[in-house]
């Protein structure tokens, strides 16, 4: 008795299950060189979140930076996220409480300023922040400034298309342009803020009214800025 064969596949079924296994591949290193190369020239061109990272390093040292610079990482991956998953355009509906954030992040920066016009040179140096509150505060005003930009997920959106298909986002893509992108933006962030301690540590000297009203002055220029753009 003659042995039946298997059906033979469709061939549309085996082109579909070698464009998946091909689409799984692992985003390619020359990919992941031009997206970190393109978001640090986009990341280190100064702007509120670096220069409010200059201005707290300036004011408590480089401890005094972690809280801010987790939240704009945190601000970053969300809008990369967000990109990704194609809700670029659902924003427009959530404007008015991105612009209540706007404006959330704006008091409280005008709020920190005026704090530190008032105490200027009250101290040699400026006391730690203590507890989970103050750093909370911090997270939360990274948070703001990155995600107060309305036109930050649109850098995402031009970028993502040169790097990546995005009719076929996989958890591994998010996590490798995450892991790249939190890497580039620590170095950056560590940069400004080595640079707001050799400030600190120059001024320390004899001028640190000097150090206090000019990082008020720099955290009322982020609130205007954040508010004009």
């Amino acid at each position: 008795m003659a042995r039946s064969t298997p059906p033979a596949r469709d061939g549309t079924d085996a082109d579909r299950i070698t464009h998946c296994r091909r689409r799984r591949a692992v985003i390619g290193i020359a990919d992941l060189a031009l997206f970190a190369g393109v978001f640090a020239a986009s990341a280190a061109t100064p702007g509120p979140e670096v220069v409010a990272v200059t201005a707290r390093s300036l004011d408590s040292g480089f401890r005094g930076v972690s809280g801010l610079a987790a939240g704009i990482i945190v601000g970053k991956l969300t809008l990369l996220g967000m990109a990704m998953a194609g809700l670029a355009a659902a924003t427009a509906a959530y404007e008015p409480i991105l612009r209540a954030l706007t404006w959330a992040g704006a008091v409280y920066l005008c709020y920190l300023a005026a704090k530190k016009w008032r105490t200027a040179g009250t101290s040699a140096r400026s006391v730690p922040a203590r507890g989970t509150s103050r750093r909370a505060h911090s997270v939360g005003l990274g948070i703001v400034l990155t995600m107060s930009n309305p036109v930050a997920i649109g850098f995402y959106v031009a970028l993502l298309p040169g790097v990546i298909d995005l009719s076929h986002v996989y958890v591994e893509d998010y996590l490798l342009l995450g892991l790249t992108l939190t890497t580039v933006m620590a170095v950056i962030i560590g940069l400004y803020g080595l640079a707001g301690m050799r400030l600190r540590r120059f001024f320390d000297r004899g001028g640190r009214r000097i150090v206090d009203r000019t990082t008020a002055a720099v955290f009322l220029l982020c609130a205007v800025f954040i508010v004009l753009r």
